[in-house]
């Protein structure tokens, strides 16, 4: 039987490996807007993490649109305290993933913009998935096999 996690772990978003996650910008409009309806998809799935999740995209995007408010560029890193995510925007889409703090800043851009190679090679655009999908998120989720 797998252990639950720890409160500690949960709290530190990227300490499992691995997380990434795809929100959309185009329903981040106004700062009503539900955080929900802007994250399209993020791994690992587990159910206690969408909390998490939640809260650093909204994190995020804040402190992306920000930066670009201020220099009129996109970051491609932010160093919390304990993790560092790589960003890339494609559209109205962004995608983030997790890293370790100790990792190179340009060891994690290089392994999003892989992944994202590898997904456009295989199922197109992200725009493109999502338009085939019609907005339906639960067959997008499907559709996205890292």
């Amino acid at each position: 039987m797998m252990a639950s996690p720890t409160r500690a772990a949960v709290d530190n978003f990227g300490s499992f490996g691995v997380s990434l996650f795809i929100f959309d910008r185009s329903a981040l409009k106004e700062e009503s807007d539900k955080i929900e309806d802007a994250v399209k998809y993020y791994y690992p799935r587990e159910d206690f993490r969408l909390e998490k999740v939640k809260e650093r995209c909204r994190q995020l995007v804040g402190m992306s649109d920000c930066v670009m408010h201020l220099s009129g560029t996109r970051p491609q890193v932010f160093r919390l305290a304990r993790e560092k995510y790589a960003l890339k925007q494609e559209g109205d889409y962004g995608i983030a993933l997790a890293g370790k703090t100790t990792e190179a800043d340009s060891d994690i851009v290089n392994k999003l913009d892989r992944l994202y190679d590898v997904f456009v090679f295989y199922h197109g655009s992200l725009h493109h998935v999502l338009k085939q999908m019609e907005g339906d998120d639960n067959c997008f989720t499907d559709r996205l096999s890292f």
